[in-house]
């Protein structure tokens, strides 16, 4: 009854995003496992603040993100933040690859 309708037309593509089913099953799991590594390597230290806060509230000194993430730097310097990286990675890019 004269309800006008638009024009379909097809989404805009740009020329590095595919969508998932035009990729190999292969690449797929390859860019996950790349991507799930990445992220956790980079969100490592906010992990290892969580787990210290997590632990220190178990024990009954209940911290701020602020003053755990200062007692980690502390203990072992920066490089400390990233404690644990190559378990998570593995953990997670090997569970992003098989996703």
């Amino acid at each position: 009854f004269g309800v006008m309708q638009p024009e379909s037309s097809p989404p805009p593509r740009l020329g590095l995003l595919l969508s998932s089913r035009s990729m190999a099953p292969l690449a797929s799991a390859c860019s996950g496992a790349i991507s799930g590594g990445l992220v956790s390597a980079c969100l490592q230290p906010l992990d290892v603040v969580r787990t210290r806060m997590q632990a220190d509230a178990a024990s009954g000194r209940a911290r701020s993100a602020l003053t755990a993430l200062g007692s980690v730097a502390r203990e072992g310097g920066v490089p400390n933040l990233w404690r644990g990286t190559s378990a998570t990675v593995i953990r997670v890019g090997g569970g992003a690859f098989v996703h």
